[in-house]
């Protein structure tokens, strides 16, 4: 990590104060982190108490078979250990092998997201928007490109009182912009939506809300041990809850539940456009064609 100071990192922060309300601030603040932390990929979503997530900017130049509107935005977001921190109203700056489950990354949804993006370890900024929002500034680190160190993680954090500000401002003037979908509605959570499962073709019973809150944190990569601890009950009521609930479900693994389950989730709540994103000035961004 390189010393922050002299004159180049003056004028890359100054670069990217003035164009906080432009479409082009996430390149400039692109180039301002990467002037002292070397990352692959950089996200920027909103989210809400009662909508699908806000995607403001990403960039991922490599994200082989991973449809990011398609799977993240609708659903997966809420297994997400950063927006469990949203969700729970934590701000602060954490690296993703702190806040994940105990299983998260043997889980369905942590092998598929990682393995399609090539990501080794992600580091991010989670800070309070407005009207209860929370906007999430996501680094990441493929495989090759090596963990994020703690100094990395020391730098974020004493540049985010300066960092959230402008996140917000960005977040606040880009979403003025949008046009809301007159359906938007609000997005039931991950326990609702499950909760709401009917009978059908491959489904007995519907769960009880016991099991549907098991199920969201298998599906979110805890273990019984974890569920247990989370939820306040022994493990041996969690291995009755979980038994029953993939019973009802007809599914006899967490990747049949992550699999079968999942696409039958997505329909509640679809997320907002997202705006395009821009290259600025002399900076070469590389940014996904829209």
């Amino acid at each position: 990590m390189k010393e922050w100071a002299g004159r180049e990192f003056a004028e890359k922060m100054g670069s990217m104060i003035s164009a906080v309300r432009s479409p082009a601030f996430p390149v400039h603040l692109r180039d301002f982190i990467q002037s002292q932390i070397a990352f692959d990929n950089l996200v920027i979503v909103v989210f809400q108490n009662d909508s699908p997530p806000v995607d403001l900017y990403y960039w991922i130049p490599d994200r082989t078979g991973f449809r990011y509107e398609e799977q993240y935005l609708k659903i997966s977001y809420a297994l997400d250990p950063f927006f469990r921190k949203a969700q729970a109203g934590e701000e602060g700056v954490f690296l993703i092998g702190e806040i994940a489950p105990d299983r998260f990354f043997q889980s369905e949804y942590g092998k598929s997201y990682f393995s399609c993006v090539r990501m080794l370890d992600e580091l991010g900024l989670v800070s309070a928007g407005g009207d209860g929002c929370f906007i999430n500034l996501s680094l990441g680190r493929q495989r090759g490109s090596g963990r994020f160190s703690r100094t990395e993680k020391r730098w974020l954090d004493d540049m985010s009182p300066a960092l959230a500000p402008l996140l917000r401002i960005y977040a606040e003037t880009r979403m003025a912009r949008m046009d809301l979908p007159a359906d938007s509605g609000s997005a039931a959570s991950l326990e609702e939506r499950l909760c709401r499962l009917k009978p059908q073709p491959g489904i007995t019973e519907g769960l009880t809300q016991r099991e549907a809150q098991v199920i969201a944190l298998v599906m979110g990569g805890h273990s019984n041990a974890s569920i247990a601890q989370c939820m306040g009950i022994s493990r041996l009521t969690v291995k009755v809850h979980r038994k029953h609930a993939y019973a009802k479900l007809q599914v006899s693994s967490q990747a049949d539940l992550f699999l079968k389950i999942m696409p039958m989730l997505e329909g509640a709540g679809r997320p907002l456009s997202r705006p395009v994103a821009v290259t600025a000035g002399p900076v070469s961004p590389g940014v996904l064609p829209m």
